[in-house]
């Protein structure tokens, strides 16, 4: 009897179902922690990032390993925004590559409609290169600047589009 071959998944923790944040990286030790609960989007746990003081991003990210320069990745994540008042909102990004423009994959912007409930992040992506970092950003703009607000991420997943064949 054949077996399939092991699945190696090219994000690992996405869905942070290992409890803990590794192999994620954090822009400050103390904005990214893994929770669990009724509010993930899938599975028990999420991440949860704080955004930064003054109105700042912080993001967290992990190196992808293995990819085909030759082929197309779709990515996608979820993200939970909190209540916001009609004047604020916030931001969440997911981009390859270090620089958060031209490596832009999915952006949304939580506004007071949309806070309280998953959205979806998605897009494509290909890569000039075997070894790219992905990150996962959350920002707020909020009235005052020392408030902070915190995003909610889960089912981060990047899968290999099979090639069209002529």
């Amino acid at each position: 009897m054949a077996t399939a071959p092991p699945f190696n998944p090219i994000v690992v923790n996405g869905g942070f179902e290992l409890g803990v944040l590794a192999p994620w990286i954090p822009s400050d030790v103390n904005a990214a922690t893994i929770q669990n609960g009724t509010q993930a989007f899938a599975g028990d746990y999420y991440l949860a990032l704080q955004t930064a003081p003054g109105n700042r991003a912080n993001s967290v990210h992990q190196v992808l390993h293995e990819l085909d320069d030759t082929s197309t990745y779709s990515l996608t994540a979820r993200v939970w925004g909190p209540p916001v008042s009609t004047a604020n909102y916030c931001s969440a990004y997911i981009y390859v590559g270090t620089n958060a423009t031209t490596g832009l994959v999915d952006k949304v912007d939580i506004s007071y409609d949309q806070s309280g409930q998953w959205l979806p992040l998605e897009g494509t992506f290909t890569s000039k290169h075997t070894r790219l970092p992905l990150y996962v950003q959350a920002g707020c703009t909020l009235s005052g600047a020392s408030h902070t607000g915190t995003l909610l991420f889960d089912a981060i997943t990047v899968t290999e589009i099979p090639a069209v064949l002529d």
